[in-house]
């Protein structure tokens, strides 16, 4: 499972996170996208039956990301991308217990590496499961 990757929330993710077998791994980015992507949340607009997309804001939303896309295949890699200075950028972590995984998520978001606060709230959530004996 897959709980974050550097292509998270419009490439506004500095980690990769995820499971491996008998535990857990990060892997930190050493650079970041200078001009992040459209999110899909700022075009988001349900139909009615709050079940579906809007085709007109589908379309809007994949307009706008072909846009990015297109803007950033003409930039060269030092105006796309800024290098990541921060203690750990480039490093990779694995972990046999996922609340040390959560820990160290933790300590990489306090350091200044981006990573949106429900990454960990989906953590927390499976080390509850954890505990109750739940495996998925």
């Amino acid at each position: 499972m897959k709980y974050c990757s550097f292509s998270s929330d419009g490439f506004q993710c500095d980690l990769l996170a995820y499971t491996v077998t008998g535990g857990y791994a990060i892997q930190v980015a050493e650079r970041r996208y200078n001009n992040p992507s459209p999110l899909p949340q700022d075009y988001l607009r349900l139909k009615k039956s709050g079940k579906d997309w809007d085709k007109r804001t589908l379309k809007a939303f994949n307009s706008a990301t072909k846009k990015w896309q297109k803007e950033q295949s003409k930039l060269s890699d030092d105006e796309c991308y800024t290098k990541i200075t921060l203690d750990q950028a480039g490093e990779s972590f694995w972990f046999d217990d996922i609340e040390q995984f959560r820990d160290k998520m933790y300590e990489l978001m306090e350091l200044g590496f981006w990573v949106d606060w429900g990454v960990i709230a989906l953590i927390n959530e499976d080390i509850k499961n954890v505990h109750k004996g739940v495996v998925h």
